[in-house]
């Protein structure tokens, strides 16, 4: 809100005194605008004092206001993304005919990708994007016979697309196990057989897509130890989102083996969440998901590894939802309690 209020007065977003006067009037009343003070009578009395009830006067106000909200949450999320920031750059620099900048800027764009540690399917597009943005450049001679950024644009192109295709190939086979849905993919044989060939096993993640994706087919012809270490080894070639989305694929992937009737897997899931937590991503943004605390102290108390698991609890409560927080707490003490036989002292967290 204090940002937005800045927002509002510049005067390059806003120049109009009576949306900020509607903020100001709102702001008061946040988060739960439950107040009898934002009714429409009472909001526009305090904008506009002695006038007439105009409700046409103060929905236009609201609007112009909800659009330069939109606008402040645009502008948050571009200062967020210094790729999207360099893109948008690389487009006015073009537009511009700013030609000597631009490929400056090309080239360091170029650079920052390359020298990042993520190699995943974002990373091929925005390389695709670059190339394609230089090919695409009036100054590009496209007479020449041989022509960079253009072979470099499609070779981007296909990584990106048999990367993404792949990933959500995987997500989709693990949907189907859980919630038994079906769903159709095409080209999925097609870039199975393009992940095999050399210029793709150079890069881990396909071999990491791949391995799950036929995990996920048939349990018996994988060796989760191998697909473990496949993952934990190359974690870092991926985005902090999507080495959470892996974690919980390989997760379940040891959960359906289980139950297919392997032997009882937990201990690999235990150590395999301890390697999660000692490499720390787990934890997005100070942020750990609910479902992991709970399976985490659940399989922990279960395997009777007590003092780890209060350890785990009083260290990671601070990472849970705000708002959720004591209850998760008192849960995974509860269930502590009760798998250390303390029954009495299991019933208080429940109470609480």
């Amino acid at each position: 809100l204090k940002t937005f209020r800045q927002f509002l007065e510049s005067p390059w977003f806003n120049t109009h005194e009576e949306r900020i006067r509607l903020f100001d009037i709102l702001a008061k009343h946040a988060p739960e605008f439950s107040s009898d003070a934002v009714a429409k009578e009472a909001v526009f009395g305090q904008m506009f004092p002695g006038e007439e009830f105009d409700a046409a006067r103060l929905h236009h106000r609201a609007s112009e206001l909800f659009k330069l909200l939109e606008k402040f949450l645009v502008q948050v999320e571009i200062e967020r993304d210094r790729i999207q920031q360099d893109f948008m750059l690389l487009r006015a620099t073009k537009e511009r005919k700013l030609d000597a900048y631009f490929q400056r800027t090309t080239n360091a764009l170029e650079n920052k990708l390359t020298k990042g540690g993520n190699r995943d399917w974002l990373y091929y597009l925005n390389l695709f994007r670059v190339n394609y943005l230089a090919y695409t450049h009036p100054e590009t001679d496209k007479l020449q016979t041989t022509v960079g950024s253009l072979q470099q644009s499609m070779n981007n192109l296909d990584l990106f697309f048999a990367a993404a295709k792949l990933k959500l190939a995987v997500e989709m086979r693990n949907r189907e196990r859980i919630l038994n849905n079906t769903y159709e993919i095409h080209f999925l044989d097609e870039v199975i057989r393009l992940a095999d060939t050399p210029n793709f096993q150079s890069n881990p993640i396909f071999g990491i897509y791949s391995k799950f994706l036929q995990s996920f087919m048939d349990f018996e012809s994988v060796p989760f130890e191998e697909l473990r270490d496949l993952f934990m080894d190359n974690h870092g070639l991926f985005s902090p989102r999507e080495q959470i989305d892996y974690f919980v694929f390989l997760i379940n992937a040891y959960s359906f083996a289980y139950r297919s009737g392997a032997n009882d897997i937990r201990r690999s899931q235990f150590e395999l969440y301890r390697m999660a937590l000692d490499r720390g991503f787990l934890v997005e943004d100070g942020s750990l998901d609910p479902q992991f605390f709970n399976h985490i102290v659940l399989i922990a108390s279960a395997l009777g590894e007590f003092t780890w698991t209060r350890n785990f609890i009083d260290d990671y409560e601070v990472n849970l939802p705000k708002k959720d927080r004591d209850d998760f707490r008192e849960m995974g003490n509860a269930e502590l309690a009760f798998a250390s036989a303390n029954y009495e002292e299991a019933g208080d967290h429940l109470m609480r």
